[in-house]
């Protein structure tokens, strides 16, 4: 919705329009001073000037989205706690996690929710979760369910 905007200017615009919510992702970049994309490598420093940002605008982001999370424990614990140090409450994945049984340890751990983007294959992605405890969900777009 916001095309090439970096994540500071969507914000600004965001405040603009007197929005209270804004959602991040992982492809976005911070800003025109930290040309670096809005993840979980970026330094606590980094981090802050985001979370000063958000405050400043009296913005929530309660939601993050990513492409996928990793399958090692140890990195996906770190987008975790990434989302969880900028007040998210659901990370939405574009793909079925590998690991779904280790990112539902994490996101009852963090007390953050996960939301399985379905696309067009809606039916799969509720498959996969079926099992899951109530921290993982699919996110459907009702644009993609048209047949």
């Amino acid at each position: 919705a916001v095309g090439q905007l970096s994540f500071s200017e969507a914000a600004a615009k965001a405040d603009a329009a007197g929005l209270a919510f804004i959602e991040g992702s992982s492809t976005q970049k911070v800003s025109p001073q930290i040309p670096k994309n809005l993840d979980e490598n970026l330094s606590a420093e980094e981090v802050a000037v985001v979370t000063g940002r958000l405050h400043a605008l009296n913005l929530h982001m309660p939601a993050y989205r990513v492409d996928s999370i990793a399958s090692g424990e140890t990195a996906a614990r770190k987008l975790f706690n990434f989302a969880k140090s900028l007040g998210v409450e659901t990370i939405v994945v574009s793909s079925t996690p590998a690991s779904l049984p280790t990112v539902d340890k994490l996101a009852g751990e963090a007390g953050v929710t996960v939301a399985v983007a379905g696309g067009k294959n809606l039916k799969s992605a509720l498959n996969a979760v079926k099992d899951a405890s109530p921290r993982i969900g699919v996110s459907a777009d009702a644009a993609s369910l048209k047949k």
